[in-house]
């Protein structure tokens, strides 16, 4: 990852530079136009949910890089970029940081495979009238291209360097114009308040007195309703600003209340889905119990059968054993009471 970083201190308050160079499009467009930038748009700020601002600025850019890579790329003169800008401020208010990403919408898919650039800015306070910024540009190549990374990343850093020096001349331009807008202001503000003058009444006679009294008189009635009317649209104002108040209390407890409520129902959400997953494991470890004890039975049965066969093969064994031991007996029997005495009286006889 290339990072360069650039340091400067400004003699104003911290909210008057961001007012004046973040807030302010003039600003903005000032400074592509010095960086030779063209059709620059430059968006309005929305509040986005973590607490910080958004904004995006699109604008088309001189292509100034090597040959090698314009031909690589099929660049053209210029190409179109997009900046989001993330301002956030710190919760004392006494430092803000603004985080941009740069795009470059007229090459798909470099800034997810190939490099991602990201610009922030860091603006502390130092004083009532002096804050700190410092910007840091960083290049970080997703995709390492043998030859090119050195010489894109020393473009890069050349142009980094003018970029800021032009930014801060106009951001110091800015900064005392906005200053003098300010203090501009301020004495109009001031003169309108003190400046109450009265045109001279010449009076030359009783009756020109007398009329001037009468015009008096009229205008201080008219004063006096004026200021009867101011009174009854400050009151008028003040009750409605009230019901408004009682109005946003009310909102907000019922918000409250409905927090509470979604929490809760959040949370019997979960305990249902969890009892769901219990109900459906006791269900499957029932489904395996009886698949088991079923399994189980079978296998008894089998083996009571297999034990009745055992047992009518042993009997069938037996009989035999039986059978056999019995021909052998009088087989034996035969052979010595008849067979053994004929032998002996042939015998005898030759």
């Amino acid at each position: 990852v290339k990072t360069i970083t650039f340091e400067e201190t400004f003699n104003a308050p911290i909210k008057t530079l961001c007012d004046a160079i973040f807030f302010n499009k003039n600003f903005q467009n000032d400074f592509h136009t010095s960086t030779e930038d063209i059709k620059v748009n430059v968006g309005d700020w929305i509040p986005s949910q973590d607490k910080s601002i958004h904004r995006t600025v699109i604008f088309d850019t001189p292509v100034n890089a090597p040959s090698m890579i314009i031909s690589m790329l099929r660049l053209g003169p210029t190409i179109t970029c997009r900046l989001e800008d993330d301002l956030t401020w710190s919760s004392g208010e006494d430092s803000f940081t603004v985080k941009s990403g740069l795009f470059f919408m007229d090459i798909p898919g470099v800034n997810q495979d190939v490099v991602k650039v990201d610009i922030n800015y860091n603006a502390n306070k130092v004083s009532r009238s002096r804050t700190h910024v410092i910007l840091s540009i960083s290049c970080e190549f997703i995709t390492r291209i043998w030859g090119l990374t050195g010489i894109v990343e020393k473009y890069m850093e050349k142009d980094a360097h003018k970029s800021f020096e032009k930014w801060i001349q106009l951001a110091e331009r800015h900064l005392r114009e906005y200053q003098q807008k300010i203090d501009q202001d301020d004495d109009d503000d001031e003169d309108q308040v003190t400046s109450i003058s009265s045109s001279p009444i010449s009076v030359t006679s009783s009756t020109d007195y007398q009329s001037v009294l009468d015009h008096n008189n009229e205008e201080q009635d008219v004063q006096e309703e004026d200021d009867k009317k101011s009174v009854s649209s400050l009151l008028q104002r003040s009750y409605t600003l009230a019901s408004l108040r009682r109005d946003l209390r009310q909102v907000r407890a019922l918000v409250s209340k409905t927090e509470v409520r979604v929490k809760d129902l959040e949370q019997e959400y979960s305990n249902h889905q969890l009892d769901l997953t219990v109900n459906k494991y006791l269900q499957r470890v029932n489904q395996l119990y009886v698949q088991e004890s079923n399994h189980s039975q079978q296998v008894q049965d089998r083996l009571t059968l297999s034990q009745q066969y055992v047992d009518i093969i042993l009997a069938k064994y037996r009989r035999s054993s039986a059978i056999w031991w019995f021909m052998g007996g009088s087989f034996i029997t035969f052979l010595f009471s008849f067979i053994l005495p004929l032998t002996v009286w042939y015998i005898k006889r030759k």
